[in-house]
């Protein structure tokens, strides 16, 4: 697969696992906090240079604005 498939999979499977935790009555706030601090706390173990991590998470917000900004057609089936 693409680095594209790769990271539409990554959003939809995201999606898929929040929208089975609000399903579960799960509080928002505290599932979004407990995935959020996991991501980041895989990246930054997993990396050798922290500085990646800051611009993985840059690049990472930048991107959810931009796919609000456009309304990305990939992203309709996604909230």
């Amino acid at each position: 697969m693409s680095e594209k498939d790769d990271y539409i999979t990554a959003l939809r499977a995201t999606n898929n696992l929040i929208d089975e935790l609000m399903e579960d009555d799960l509080d928002a706030g505290a599932s979004y906090t407990g995935i959020v601090t996991a991501v980041i706390y895989r990246l930054i173990l997993g990396s050798d240079a922290k500085q990646d991590v800051v611009g993985i998470i840059g690049a990472s917000m930048a991107s959810a604005a931009a796919h609000i900004e456009m309304k990305d057609e990939f992203l309709t089936d996604i909230h």
